[in-house]
């Protein structure tokens, strides 16, 4: 219903491709969401870098872990650089996948690419699309209760109150 589509689109759920073709049909989405993608990528000065999250990436060591999000890659590399975070190796976005989030296409594409089995990949993920994206993928998943209701987490194996709870140990 539309009350289920509004919560998509506000949090984030949706690939913005994906959104634009519902909300604005007569509109060339992929046009328009690399429009917004730019205009993103050069307007981070606003940019936040949560808590935890510089101890948690630069703990992994190189090669082993993938950034998988549902925006455009050109946003993704000049939000990490000025929020003084490390870059990935691997890096899947919305123009890698047909299928975005809850399917499991694009967790599943970040595991290929990094040469791991699914059932070797642990996600970390703050959204209800993401965790289900990271189940049906066959991951099992830690769950970040900062941005949503922990009740709307139960798709994750653990959860964890903050990024900065996150360790990761040999």
């Amino acid at each position: 219903g539309i009350d289920t589509f509004a919560a998509e689109v506000l949090t984030g759920n949706r690939r913005m491709l994906e959104t634009l073709q519902i909300v604005a049909p007569q509109l060339d989405a992929e046009t328009e969401a690399r429009r917004y993608s730019t205009i993103q990528a050069a307007d981070v000065d606003d940019v936040v870098t949560i808590d935890g999250a510089a101890a948690l990436l630069n703990s992994l060591p190189p090669g082993t872990w993938a950034i998988v999000t549902s925006g455009f890659g050109v946003v993704v590399p000049v939000v990490l650089r000025n929020g003084g975070l490390p870059t990935p190796k691997i890096l899947v976005t919305a123009e890698d996948v047909v299928h975005g989030k809850p399917a499991p296409e694009p967790y599943l594409l970040a595991a290929a690419r990094l040469g791991r089995a699914p059932a070797e990949c642990v996600v970390v993920e703050d959204s209800p699309a993401g965790l289900a994206a990271a189940a049906a993928a066959g991951m099992r998943s830690v769950a970040v209760a900062s941005t949503h209701d922990p009740a709307d987490l139960c798709a994750a194996t653990l959860l964890a109150p903050r990024l900065a709870d996150i360790r990761v140990t040999p």
